[in-house]
């Protein structure tokens, strides 16, 4: 009797039992979908990356002016990593996007390898581009925010400003990113 003339329980029957032991096995066109499965569970065990891994806190450290010119500005921010884990972490890629005053200032990222110690942390410098419009629209957007806040230019407290960085770090040899957001307060140079 060929398999194709079998009645519909012995083909069950073929595909999901032992011969020998009458054991139940999966069907062969489960067998791929298992093994990815699989290989993904052994990929990320092998990372040494915890399930329970909480993402760095990002913020943003320092913002330093390193040219202006009339259609684009170059700006180095410093970002201060923390690594809230009982353990260390291997950093190998961030990426974010940083909103001043409720609007998108600039976007950068880093493939710098860095060793974030257990419960300690680690600054990061990157460089960043923006365009003349975006400091005009930015310049705007500033003022705004402080006619409705009702503070002056004079220096001081002033040059505050509000600030929300969103991203996602790479973790040693864990294949997808973990995202972060803070949200904090920053002193701005001057453009003079």
């Amino acid at each position: 009797m060929n398999r194709q003339n079998a009645p519909a329980a012995f083909q069950r029957s073929i595909s999901t039992q032992s011969p020998v032991t009458g054991a139940s096995f999966l069907p062969i066109r489960l067998l791929p979908i298992m093994s990815l499965l699989l290989l993904l569970v052994s990929a990320t065990a092998c990372t040494g990356i915890k399930r329970d891994t909480l993402p760095p806190e990002v913020s943003l450290s320092k913002v330093t002016l390193l040219s202006a010119g009339l259609f684009e500005q170059r700006w180095q921010l410093t970002l201060r990593t923390y690594n809230p884990n009982s353990y260390p972490l291997s950093m190998r890629g961030l990426k974010y996007q940083l909103f001043v005053a409720g609007n998108e200032m600039a976007r950068g990222l880093s493939n710098d390898k860095v060793t974030l110690p257990a419960n300690g942390e680690a600054l990061v410098s990157t460089e960043v581009t923006t365009s003349l419009m975006q400091i005009m629209s930015q310049m705007q957007a500033l003022q705004r925010a402080r006619e409705k806040d009702g503070k002056r230019e004079s220096g001081g407290e002033d040059n505050l400003v509000e600030y929300r960085i969103d991203g996602s770090v790479v973790l040693g040899s864990m294949p997808l990113p973990l995202s972060f957001s803070h949200e904090g307060t920053t002193t701005l140079p001057s453009l003079r």
